[in-house]
């Protein structure tokens, strides 16, 4: 048995196709996300996390119009 075995993960297809782009030269999703984390540490991302979190919520309405996207 492995030390540290693999395990899977949900995300979404938008994030697999997004995490994909760094995924060259035979990289494994694995090593991508280290280096990802080691960039970003927690603290930092927990700061930018909670100042989005104390963001008001917006209507979808008013997001489709400060991002110029057609109404439906």
């Amino acid at each position: 048995m492995l030390d540290n075995p693999h395990t899977t993960i949900t995300v979404r297809r938008s994030t697999l196709k997004a995490l994909s782009l760094y995924k060259v030269g035979g990289r494994s999703y694995d090593e991508v996300l280290r280096e990802l984390m080691d960039e970003v540490p927690p603290a930092s991302f927990l700061e930018w996390a909670q100042a989005e979190l104390r963001r008001p919520a917006i209507s979808l309405a008013e997001a489709r119009k400060r991002l110029k996207l057609p109404s439906p």
